[in-house]
């Protein structure tokens, strides 16, 4: 949850905190595996981007989640969100956001290079 008086979880929040368990150098538990099957609920299918608020933001965690993951989740992840954000992308080239088209945009290259490998926090 985010705030202390309660609240459901919420998929951006739940990815980001995965995220953060890895960057504190948790690599395996309960915790770990109930948040990756939790993300892994908000997988995109069939090339549509669910409506929920905060999808880049999500989205920007989940992928780091599932690279550090790795496996079945990365193999699974990463192909389905490329695709929904290939069906999202304008023809001018940008992703549009409510916060506009340039959040949208940086939000979504990170999320495809993430294969790359060129953020040198992703760097194996």
């Amino acid at each position: 949850m985010y705030m202390i008086n309660g609240g459901p979880s919420a998929f951006p929040r739940s990815a980001a905190g995965v995220v953060a368990l890895y960057s504190a150098g948790v690599y395996e538990g309960e915790e770990l595996a109930r948040g990756l099957d939790y993300v892994m609920q908000h997988l995109p299918h069939g090339g549509q981007l669910q409506g929920e608020s905060h999808y880049f933001y999500g989205h920007y965690y989940a992928v780091q989640a599932m690279w550090h993951a790795g496996g079945d989740y990365w193999q699974t992840w990463y192909p389905a969100i490329r695709d929904a954000l290939v069906t999202r992308q304008r023809e001018n080239g940008s992703w549009m956001d409510a916060f506009g088209p340039d959040y949208g945009t940086a939000m979504a290259t990170i999320i495809l290079q993430l294969p790359n490998n060129c953020i040198p926090i992703f760097q194996r």
